[in-house]
């Protein structure tokens, strides 16, 4: 960190040194020009020089007058000044566009789309078997997983708890199908993650995220996920065993309220459970769940929890945590190393 900064310390200084020369010398130059012609009108006032008037006499006001525009003469060249840092800072801009606008997101497996498998028969809950899976983050030699073995059984309630690090949110990425470059296999009832099969087998998945992703829409519109309609005669159930309904009914509008981006009008807790909520919605036979009661004071963790539980009762859970409070409430732990 000492390093860092003495480095952002010395190029910021250089920086500045090249904007306080840059406008020092125009300013230099401006200010010279303002005094020369002062020194002029003064001696030509004093009769010491006669030089320079050839077509008329001036006097004290129109000496006055010539020493008032001066300044608006080379008023250009500060204007140069002001615009060579502007061209300065735009050119240092286009270098970082690539770096900026071009970022290189991770892809997932298969692909998206909307069309398949919108009816998809799908058993009550589903078994989960991960056999040797190893995940690398791009760039890094060492893998962040290391041929992991999970086998969740249909209906099972685990907890994948580990210190920080160790690969709880990968295993749960993998198990999704929302990495590339996984090595070993992921099995849903016995059918392998492919790209053949992704697409399909995500549609038995329900994901609550740490931040779960929200639009600049309607509460009622962030219940939807995806290309699946809103289904309004549930909405107000889902909402109930989300522990969300009550503060849905406080608000003005309810299922209308507006709701910014990123989740402005919303506590971390309440968007927790507007992922809760969307998992109810799906009615998925599969949920995963990365960290849902993580930063949250202890009530609301409870309450979360809660209904993390009742929405998965029946369902296959498989949940990464650090919460000891909520892995004992679970059938079964995994730590990772």
């Amino acid at each position: 960190i000492e390093a860092s900064v003495e480095r952002v310390r010395r190029t910021a200084m250089d920086v500045l040194s090249i904007a306080f020369l840059s406008s020092a010398a125009l300013e230099f130059f401006a200010t010279v020009g303002v005094a020369m012609v002062a020194l002029y009108i003064g001696f030509y006032l004093l009769g010491w020089i006669s030089f320079g008037a050839t077509l008329t006499t001036f006097g004290l006001s129109g000496g006055l007058f010539m020493l008032l525009l001066a300044p608006d003469f080379f008023q250009p060249l500060r204007d140069f000044a002001a615009g060579y840092h502007d061209r300065a800072a735009v050119a240092g801009l286009a270098e970082r566009t690539d770096d900026i606008f071009s970022v290189r997101r991770p892809s997932i497996v298969g692909r998206l789309d909307a069309t398949a498998c919108r009816h998809l028969d799908r058993p009550f809950a589903s078994s989960v078997e991960v056999r040797r899976l190893t995940v690398r983050l791009a760039g890094c030699e060492r893998p962040i997983l290391k041929r992991a073995n999970l086998a969740v059984a249909a209906g099972e309630h685990v907890a994948i708890m580990g210190a920080s690090g160790a690969g709880k949110s990968a295993l749960l990425h993998a198990i999704a199908g929302l990495i590339r470059g996984v090595e070993g296999r992921v099995a849903i009832d016995g059918t392998f993650l492919t790209s053949d099969t992704a697409e399909t087998l995500r549609r038995r998945m329900a994901w609550i995220g740490q931040e779960p992703y929200v639009r600049q829409a309607s509460l009622g519109r962030n219940l939807q996920l995806g290309d699946q309609p809103i289904d309004r005669e549930h909405a107000p159930a889902a909402l109930k065993k989300a522990r969300l309904a009550q503060r849905v009914g406080r608000m003005q509008r309810q299922m209308l309220t507006p709701i910014g981006e990123n989740g402005a009008g919303l506590s971390g807790g309440e968007l927790r459970r507007l992922a809760i909520a969307r998992a109810v919605l799906v009615d998925a036979p599969v949920i995963l769940a990365d960290e849902p009661t993580a930063d949250l004071d202890s009530v609301t963790a409870d309450e979360v929890r809660s209904a993390l539980l009742d929405t998965a009762r029946g369902k296959t859970l498989i949940v990464a945590t650090h919460d000891g409070n909520l892995a004992r409430r679970m059938d079964r732990t995994v730590t990772l190393c």
